[in-house]
């Protein structure tokens, strides 16, 4: 019996944003129809829509070639990975890709040697090379051998070899391992929880940003760091965009460099708010410090030269008091001296010493 592929498309729809993120969800639904049903139930609670593969049939072409359109639009890739392949691309499509993408099987050498072998390669699986081939982000999820699978569930000696072959040419890109999971719940929280929720946030950033005009490099910085926090949802984390926006237009992006204070400072805000807007936080904070510390410096190095000409200039005054006897001026002196040193503390020394 053929096994069924299911291809699906995640359209992520923020409220209010004209931007849309796609990701593609590749499974064999024989193995994996509960988990594809139990991810398109999270997924919209996050504002994203599931939808089949019938939702692209009309573009036209054959089953590779359809793949092949829409993965190069869609933002990421989502394979669940098990131990059946789903249905064999036909070679003629197969060829046909070839001839599209001359410089495909050059670009991934893995795949290269797999068609070179003879191998029977999977809709599934070209799904994976598609995505790495156009820059996608592919974010591979593989099944805990102990994970519940479909009633039609029918795995085969050759189709485990195949799978295992698949994923050790993945590890050689880099791409595998992504996460594993043992139960829909479990795939969820992987993608649903963490994946594709970083791609809303960085999409829901990036049209805050051309909303208002906010440096690129800011907003890719940020948007990861608010994705990262999981104590947010995904309204949450929409807040944090807006607060983290609001603070950079009043502070950084809008703040003064110009303060005609010290041209440390100066220098340091104008070279601070570059390195901002190029996502660079860290080094921004470096910039800023680094300029504090120098000023501190100079003020302590300015404050020992201070004391040490004041105490010079006041003892000397002293001693020219107590050498004419005049007791008075030489107290004077002292607490003048008192003063520069402790300012208020010193005039109320002398208050007590007087009373």
């Amino acid at each position: 019996m053929r096994e069924t592929n299911t291809a699906c498309k995640l359209i992520a729809s923020q409220r209010g944003a004209n931007c849309v993120d796609t990701a593609f969800l590749s499974t064999v639904s024989d193995e994996f129809r509960t988990y594809r049903d139990q991810l398109r139930t999270d997924l919209t609670r996050h504002n994203v829509e599931v939808k089949v593969q019938e939702d692209f049939k009309d573009l036209g072409g054959d089953t590779l070639d359809k793949l092949d359109v829409y993965i190069a639009h869609c933002d990421a890739v989502v394979p669940l990975v098990g131990e059946m392949t789903g249905s064999t691309a036909m070679d003629r499509e197969q060829q046909a890709l070839l001839k599209k993408y001359p410089g495909l099987v050059t670009a991934l050498p893995p795949l290269a040697e797999a068609l070179e072998g003879g191998d029977h390669i999977s809709y599934t699986q070209w799904e994976a090379w598609l995505a790495l081939y156009h820059g996608k982000l592919l974010l591979t999820a593989k099944a805990e051998p102990a994970a519940p699978r479909g009633p039609k569930f029918a795995p085969t000696e050759d189709a485990r070899a195949a799978q295992a072959r698949h994923l050790t040419r993945l590890e050689m890109v880099r791409r595998y391992p992504g996460c594993a999971f043992a139960s829909p719940a479990d795939l969820a929280r992987h993608i649903a929880y963490t994946a594709i929720l970083d791609l809303l946030v960085k999409d829901y950033a990036e049209e805050a940003a051309r909303a208002r005009e906010v440096a690129e490099g800011f907003i890719r910085e940020m948007a990861g760091k608010v994705a990262a926090d999981r104590s947010l949802d995904f309204d949450g984390m929409k807040q944090a965009v807006r607060t983290a926006i609001d603070i950079y237009e009043k502070e950084s992006a809008g703040g003064t460099i110009q303060t005609n204070i010290d041209a440390i400072v100066d220098e340091a805000l104008a070279r601070a708010r570059i390195q901002v807007d190029k996502g660079q936080s860290g080094l921004a904070r470096a910039t800023l410090r680094r300029a504090a510390d120098a000023m501190r410096r100079e003020e302590a190095e300015r404050r020992e030269r201070y004391l040490e000409g004041v105490k010079a200039l006041y003892h000397r005054e002293r001693d020219i008091a107590l050498a004419t006897f005049d007791g008075a001026a030489a107290a004077d002196a002292i607490f003048a001296f008192a003063q520069a040193i402790h300012g208020a503390d010193a005039l109320l020394m002398r208050t007590l010493f007087l009373f």
